[in-house]
């Protein structure tokens, strides 16, 4: 019998092959590397006192019971490939920003033909992101006409996941934000804050927290009168929750008097993991959260709030009516609780069963 001859083609086939598999096994150990460093940190959420979990019931995991090692190990495979366009997207879109607002201090309202630049490059990065991930976003829009043309100052909404943000920086709001100073540290996240002409603060301190205050206060009076900065948006309860429960509001958003935009934001709590990031932080989360097939994220939004005359001298009111109206939209309850009470609990879970993720 004839042999075949042997040539570069017959020699290189099996090598790319074993390259293949090699390359295939590797992602695969890396995929599962990662999960299980993440996975035995959370688990250790399923130890904790039921009592405990219920006494600070906002702020606990209520999808523990759903989490498993086979289903992260399957849904790991496919965030790589998923990051693999994200971050090529992501970086386009932080170039744009960077290129559209460059030479421009961006602590001064914006040129107009800068701010639309600004919002086209987040509104497809954001339509990317929700393709790339399965991100399905329903949208009730609860406005008249005439309500659309009312104008607010200030967006307040209730704060889950950190997607919260991204899918206002990509609606037709583009707001800014109230940031910490930890976030200029972040090379791609600083130049969409920038760009998004977000105030950063401090809080180590009470003299920080009242210079932030003064600062948000200050941006708002500037939007109010002359309409040239974007409209600001803050998180009233201070810190993110489950969605189970609405934490009692601060007085940032309220204390000035301004007609409020309301938006309340509602996922699922039946997914193997949910979108909000409560006692997990970031990374892991979107890392193991980014594995599953598909996504549902609900957004109500709800007609401008106009304060009463006894409601822009009386904050506290001001604030609880507006609470009100979320927690109704969003099914949620009404407790005492507020963002000390998540500090609190973080400190016993680390106290008591060791849990510091």
């Amino acid at each position: 019998q004839q042999k075949r001859p042997v040539t570069m083609a017959s020699i290189a086939a099996p090598l790319r092959r074993s390259r293949r598999v090699k390359i295939a096994v590797g992602y695969s150990l890396l995929s599962f590397g990662m999960v299980e460093a993440y996975y035995h940190k959370m688990e250790k959420l399923k130890t904790v006192d039921p009592k405990i979990e219920q006494k600070y019931k906002p702020f606990a995991r209520m999808d523990k019971e759903n989490w498993s090692r086979w289903k992260f190990y399957l849904g790991s495979l496919t965030v790589f490939p998923k990051l693999l366009v994200f971050l090529p997207t992501t970086l386009t879109m932080i170039g744009g920003l960077k290129y559209a607002t460059r030479g421009i201090d961006t602590s001064q309202p914006l040129p107009a033909e800068t701010r639309e630049k600004v919002k086209k490059y987040l509104r497809n990065w954001l339509k990317i992101t929700c393709l790339i991930f399965g991100i399905k976003i329903n949208i009730d829009d609860r406005r008249t006409e005439e309500d659309k043309e009312k104008f607010a100052p200030i967006i307040v909404g209730n704060h889950i996941s950190w997607f919260d943000t991204w899918f206002l920086a990509g609606s037709e709001f583009c707001p800014s934000f109230l940031g910490r100073g930890s976030v200029r540290k972040l090379p791609l996240v600083s130049s969409a804050a920038d760009a998004l002409q977000t105030i950063f603060f401090k809080r180590s301190s009470a003299e920080d927290r009242r210079a932030a205050l003064n600062a948000a206060l200050e941006r708002q009076e500037l939007i109010w009168e002359n309409r040239e900065y974007p409209q600001m948006c803050l998180f009233p309860e201070g810190t993110t929750t489950n969605g189970t429960e609405l934490l009692k509001f601060q007085k940032g958003a309220f204390v000035g008097g301004y007609p409020i935009q309301p938006i309340v934001f509602q996922y699922p709590l039946d997914e193997t993991v949910t979108a909000d990031y409560t006692l997990v932080s970031m990374v892991p989360h979107f890392f193991i959260y980014a594995g599953q097939l598909s996504h549902i994220v609900n957004v109500t939004i709800l007609p401008i709030y106009e304060p009463s005359h006894e409601e822009q001298i009386d904050w506290e009111l001001f604030a609880e009516n507006v609470r009100d109206i979320i927690a109704q939209v969003g099914e949620m309850e009404k407790g005492d609780f507020s963002a000390r009470h998540n500090l609190e609990y973080e400190g016993i879970l680390l106290e008591k069963y060791g849990i510091d993720l």
